[in-house]
């Protein structure tokens, strides 16, 4: 049996497209290792020795105590400074205070003040609508007094002026009959 035509076909295919892909990555390859090893020598860097210090023991024991100590008194110091500002707010707060306390003390002596003032404007003005009342009932009296007295004497007059006048009549009257 005889393979077919497009099996014959695919294969061929398939052959160049391996035998591409392999060159493909040989290239690749040998591009990259002459870039690296172009890059090698071109950069060609002088190491230096980092020297080596002898570590004791006691000298880090020694500093981490050092460190330690360093650290409780960063911490006694801020401490210190937040009682400090606790402190400084705890003042500041009863300032604030102190002078709100004032400040409604004074605009309760100004309210007291004004009320004060307000009831002094009040009796004054009563005492001057009762002195007017007064005055008037005073006036009313006086001229009721006066008009008593007026009409009193006026009787009077009238009585006696009628007493006269009867005498004189009696007197005329008296004559006459004489």
């Amino acid at each position: 049996m005889q393979p077919d035509r497009g099996e014959k076909y695919q294969d061929i295919v398939a052959t160049v497209a391996t035998v591409a892909i392999h060159a493909f990555a040989l290239v690749f390859l040998l591009i990259n290792l002459n870039i690296t090893t172009n890059a090698l020598h071109s950069e060609q860097t002088e190491v230096e020795p980092i020297p080596a210090e002898v570590i004791d023991e006691i000298a880090i024991r020694e500093e981490l105590e050092r460190q330690a100590a360093e650290e409780r008194r960063r911490q006694r110091e801020e401490a210190v400074r937040q009682a400090r500002l606790a402190q400084a707010e705890r003042e500041a707060e009863e300032r604030r205070q102190a002078e709100i306390r004032r400040q409604k003390e004074e605009e309760a002596r100004r309210e007291a003040a004004e009320e004060a003032k307000q009831q002094a404007a009040e009796a004054k003005r009563q005492a001057a609508e009762d002195a007017k009342r007064q005055a008037a009932e005073d006036a009313k009296r006086q001229a009721a007094e006066d008009a008593k007295r007026r009409a009193a004497e006026d009787a009077k007059r009238q009585a006696a002026e009628d007493a006269k006048r009867q005498a004189a009549e009696d007197a005329k009257r008296q004559a006459a009959e004489d």
